[in-house]
């Protein structure tokens, strides 16, 4: 688009010129320009460029701030440049009636010949030329705006007609004015006289009506550009209420007075205060728009804090303190200035639509608004973030209200995201540092310290609580700063408290023996605190951290491993502590495995594919089984999550369960009196009930749901009968309901027959009680009496058995006294071998510990050497980092000096074509100067001859005249 304007400028400023061949030894050719029609480049630029008809605003009140940046510079060296106005300002009024919009600053104005030139040749800017005109350095001191020479044409975005009123210091004042067709005329202005500077009117167009409202004025011009350097000030009404002196008030009294019917209520009247009369009058001043000043184009030193919070909630509209910011100065390929600030509060639609929210950014060119919709410079987990970013060479379209696709935009969103991620690390770091020199003062502040420093909360873990998602889907999303956001994840753990570790705190806190970092996924922390996962660490004293956040199981995915130290759940399979004996665990598994391989078998065939296998546990202490998952396998949280979400199908969950493992605790007396049943043979339908329930308790301890509800449910009511005792869980009969009693008879004879008839129901009813309590007295008698056969026979039974088991134990008291003193015996003997056993065994680890320390030695030397490899690779890196940075600085210089010795010479061919061509005039001029001289001697020679041919004839005439009349008077005579 930049190269077709570039070609249709170059075709509306020339016309067709046709030039011979150079050489005579080159085929002839003709040359021809590109030529434009006028009407159609006009409706291109002003109907194709732009999206929104305000951005004229923009470019008007642009090219206005460059107009005021040009006088202000030449004033640098010309002292007088602003005698004529030293105001340096922008305003703008409007006019109903008249459909008025007027733009005014005291720039540098305009010439009748700029006039012509600036606004009468499409695509030719000004401040360009302006800034190619500075030599040397002078022109990078500028921060210019206009650089296409189009934005003015976007006023007939809105208007009919425009009229531009200029004056320049060293040319009078002129007028320009155009409808936007073939044509525009310039004459001198005779008008108010402006002093110096351009006023712009536009005659508005019917449908743009709403830029006559001062509200929507102030609206565009804080949008667009109110971090322009210099005042803009709009002319703008408001209304006040005064009071208004009645001058009448004493004559209306007098006429009321007159009237006899209305002295009463004057009298009435004349006690009470009256109210002032008031009126609301409509005042007109001017009013400055753009108050607040750019403070990232300032040092981030000379910013107070203060400074940063107003600004903040001035651009971001926001009632709340930041939470941080950071304030950088990019360099490089790409320079430009940025403020980053972190909000201190959650926006309420924060991830309602997490994919379509960007970041609110707003990308300013030269403290111009360009956009504020960022799609592609930073990454979507950073769309908390706030802030501005202002660069000069942003790869702009013509319209300046987009960006074009670049190189450039990918290495200014790297450094972006670098300097916030940095700006994430300096608060957590702070905060770190903040809770060292708490513990501290802890230890010498009194209770008022403390309850002053429970109130204040740690910065980062009041962003972490705000934000931490986001940082979560940046572990998801960003592959190239996982390791930095990493760092940045905070979570509870079983050691913590109330508070929250980092990946780095469990680190320093691991023990000496411990390899992995272990963590469990839940719904909540009470739930993970309270998980039987958990036994086995808490009594080691082992940290775990609780994952208790949705998005953890799915970020915690691109996490293997961190500080070399691998991530390990504790709900999934291959769990191992580094403190024990590896030998001696080894053979105690062994042990476990064929002493319970009977209960193993037989749940794994009771089971089916309910579990994948069944195992001794090593992880648990007091809970009889659990349900572990496979390593790569989904958790049970995971399961959980999966099968909660709104479009989960009921096949695809089929695919993604996972393997489940039952794990027994060999030491819990449930599991041991169920392996009794199993060798003993005795597995009936209640040993059945037992070990589905085992199942069923393991799954929902372990944050699964049981495969089967109804089974449970049923054999839930079978555990609670016999608890119970009930010999039947079959339904008693309903209770009888007794007849309502019938209304009393009017007639004395139904109320007797209805007495007799209750009397009889009710001995009746009697007789009936009394034959069922005789039957149920005798049906318990019968009992009682079964009842206490079958007891006097348990009685003697178990009086049998107890002198068998007398007999039996008297058997086994001498059998283990024999037993005891052999195994004393041994004992002994195994306790001398287990002490020779010791020594030895102390000796061989004397030795390893003296091989340990001395393999910790070399590989600390080892360490150190590397240390030193890498800070030596670091400095060359560094100063080969340098060395291109000043290479590139060169370059960059270079290519900077180039185009301006390229532009010196175009200037001095420009210079020279134009002694050329005025060496060329003068010769011309001479040559048309002799030809004329000559032209006129020729005339005159001619005119001489004429003259003396013309005497000639008359002498002859003359001379024929005499001789005829010497004739006649001869003849006469004669």
């Amino acid at each position: 688009m930049r190269t077709i304007l570039k070609l249709f400028a170059i075709a509306a400023a020339v016309t067709v010129n046709v030039a011979a061949a150079e050489t005579a030894e080159a085929p002839a050719a003709e040359t021809f320009e590109f030529q434009a029609e006028v009407n159609r480049l006009m409706d291109i630029i002003i109907n194709s460029l732009y999206k929104n008809k305000e951005i004229f605003l923009r470019e008007v009140i642009s090219n206005g701030s460059d107009a005021l940046d040009k006088i202000r510079f030449v004033a640098v060296s010309d002292k007088t440049a602003l005698d004529s106005k030293k105001e340096l300002e922008i305003r703008i009024s409007f006019d109903k009636d008249a459909r008025t919009l007027t733009i005014r600053d005291s720039g540098v104005g305009m010439t009748k010949a700029d006039l012509v030139a600036n606004l009468g040749t499409v695509a030719k800017s000004g401040t360009t030329n302006f800034v190619e005109a500075m030599s040397g350095d002078q022109g990078g001191d500028l921060s210019l705006i206009g650089q296409f020479g189009v934005g003015f044409y976007s006023v007939y975005l809105v208007a009919d007609k425009v009229r531009v009123r200029s004056k320049h210091n060293d040319d009078e004042q002129h007028c320009w004015e155009s409808a936007a067709d073939s044509s525009f005329s310039v004459w001198k202005d005779d008008g108010e006289d402006l002093g110096r500077g351009t006023e712009i009117t536009l005659y508005l167009k019917e449908d743009a009506g709403e830029f006559l409202d001062q509200d929507r004025l102030e609206e565009l011009v804080l949008r667009y550009s109110e971090f322009i350097t210099f005042p803009i000030y709009l002319y703008k009404s408001s209304t006040e209420t005064v009071e208004v002196e009645d001058d009448e008030e004493e004559d209306l009294d007098d006429e009321e007075e007159e009237d006899e019917d209305l002295d009463e209520e004057d009298d009435e009247y004349e006690d009470e205060d009256e109210a002032p009369r008031t009126t609301t009058v409509t005042n007109w001043d001017w009013s400055q728009v753009n108050s607040e000043s750019a403070i990232w184009a300032r040092d981030a030193s000379e910013v107070e804090d203060d400074e940063y919070k107003s600004f903040y909630k001035t651009f971001s509209k926001d009632t709340a303190d930041p939470t941080t910011w950071i304030h950088f100065k990019a360099e490089g390929e790409v320079e430009f200035k940025s403020i980053l600030f972190v909000p201190g509060q959650v926006p309420f639609d924060m991830y309602d639509s997490y994919h379509n929210k960007n970041a609110q950014l707003r990308l300013y060119v030269r403290k111009v608004l360009i956009t504020d919709e960022f799609e592609d410079l930073v990454p979507r987990y950073l769309n908390f973030l706030r802030g501005v970013v202002d660069s000069d060479d942003l790869p702009l379209n013509v319209s300046r209200e987009t960006l074009q696709q670049h190189k450039v935009l990918k290495v200014m969103g790297k450094k972006l995201v670098r300097k916030a991620l940095e700006m994430l690390r300096k608060l957590a770091q702070k905060s770190e540092s903040d809770d060292d020199d708490e513990d501290e003062d802890d230890e010498e502040e009194g209770d008022e310290d403390d309850e002053e420093e429970e109130a204040s909360k740690d910065p980062y873990i009041e962003f972490w609580e705000k934000f931490g998602k986001n940082i979560k889907l940046g572990i998801i999303e960003d592959s190239a700063n996982r390791s930095k956001l990493t760092k940045l994840l905070r979570y509870k753990s079983s050691t913590s408290g109330e508070g929250y570790t980092s990946f780095e705190q469990y680190v320093e806190n691991m023990k000496d023996w411990q390899k992995a970092i272990y963590y469990i996924a839940g719904e909540n922390v009470e739930a993970v605190e309270n998980s039987p996962f958990l036994e086995k660490c808490k009594a080691k004293g082992v940290e775990v951290l609780y994952m208790v956040d949705p998005i953890d199981e799915y970020a915690i995915q691109h996490v293997t491993e961190f500080d070399g130290k691998k991530l390990q759940s504790v709900t999934k399979e291959g769990l191992k502590f580094g403190d024990e004996d590896e030998a001696l665990e080894a053979k105690r598994t062994k042990l476990y495995k064929e002493t319970f391989k009977p209960l193993t078998d037989y749940l794994k065939e009771l089971y089916g594919d309910a579990v994948v296998k069944v195992s001794i546990s090593k992880r648990v202490e007091t809970t009889p089984t659990i349900i572990v998952t496979s390593q790569y396998g989904n958790s049970a949280n995971m399961e959980r999550i999966m099968r909660a979400q709104a479009f989960s199908e009921k096949q695809s969950m089929g695919m993604m369960m996972s393997q489940k493992t039952m794990e027994l605790n060999p030491r819990h007396p449930i599991i041991n009196e169920l392996l009794t049943k199993v060798k003993d043979e005795k597995t009936d339908e209640d040993t059945e009930n037992l070990a589905w329930l085992l199942l069923d308790n393991a799954l929902m301890q372990s944050g699964f749901q049981p495969a089967d509800v109804d089974a449970f449910a049923q054999r839930a009511l079978k555990i609670i009968q016999s608890g119970l005792a009930l010999e039947s869980s079959d339904l008693l009969p309903e209770m009888e309901v007794p007849d309502d009693p019938e209304e009393e008879e009017d007639e004395e004879d139904e109320a007797e027959a209805e007495q007799r008839r209750r009397a009889a129901e009710a001995e009746a009813a009697r007789e009936r009680r009394q034959r069922l309590a005789a039957e149920a007295e005798a049906k318990a008698a019968e009992e009682r009496r079964q009842r206490l056969a079958a007891e006097a026979q348990a009685a003697e039974a178990e009086r049998k058995l107890r002198a068998a088991e007398a007999a039996a134990e008297e058997k086994k008291r001498r059998e283990a006294a024999k037993a005891a003193e052999e195994k004393r015996q041994r004992e002994a003997a195994a306790a001398a071998a287990a002490e020779r056993a010791r020594a030895e065994l102390r000796a061989v680890r004397d030795d390893a510990a003296r091989r340990e320390r001395a393999r910790a030695a070399a590989k600390a030397a080892e360490a150190e050497r590397r240390r030193r490899a890498e800070a030596k690779v670091a400095e060359e890196r560094r100063q080969r980092l340098a060395a291109e940075a000043q290479a590139a600085e060169a370059e960059w210089k270079l290519r900077a000096a180039e185009r301006r010795a390229a532009a010196a010479e175009a200037a001095a061919d420009e210079e020279e074509r134009a002694r050329n061509s005025a060496r060329l005039r003068r010769e011309a001029e001479a040559l048309w100067a002799e030809e004329d001289r000559q032209r006129r001697q020729r005339e005159a020679a001619e005119a001489a001859e004429n003259q003396r041919k013309a005497e000639i004839r008359e002498n002859q005439r003359k001379a024929i005249t005499r001789g005829v009349a010497a004739l006649v008077t001869g003849g006469l005579s004669e």
